[in-house]
């Protein structure tokens, strides 16, 4: 037997432990889900974020996804990881634009957020 951790629980006891590099690997770490990220965008047309640490106790390292065109569904490949109801896509009256400081404008489908949760469509 041995005793197992998670790349996450890895970070996260370097980052409590207080090593000198826990920020570079932490940085490694996200770099690389971001690369896993942008190919599971191109090959599903789907959009997403920066991956960011947010330590194992809470999400670990996580990247938020969406649907990149209006309507567009929550694909299977992906659907079974999180909560559906989470699924967002652009807002259908702003094309996903939400607000514009300069001009004061914010969408009143979505708040000036520029995106609509699954529950709302």
């Amino acid at each position: 037997m041995s005793y197992q951790l998670k790349i996450d629980e890895m970070l996260d006891a370097l980052c409590n432990a207080g090593h000198p590099l826990a920020l570079q690997f932490t940085q490694l770490v996200e770099a690389t889900a971001d690369i896993l990220a942008s190919a599971i965008c191109l090959q599903l047309d789907i959009e997403c974020e920066s991956a960011t640490f947010q330590g194992a106790a809470f999400a670990g390292t996580c990247v938020p996804f969406r649907a990149k065109h209006a309507g567009q569904a929550l694909p299977d490949e992906i659907a079974h990881y999180d909560d559906p109801a989470e699924w967002e896509s652009p807002c259908p009256d702003c094309k996903g634009l939400g607000a514009f400081a300069d001009t004061g404008f914010h969408c009143p489908a979505c708040l000036g957020g520029g995106t609509i949760t699954a529950k709302e469509e």
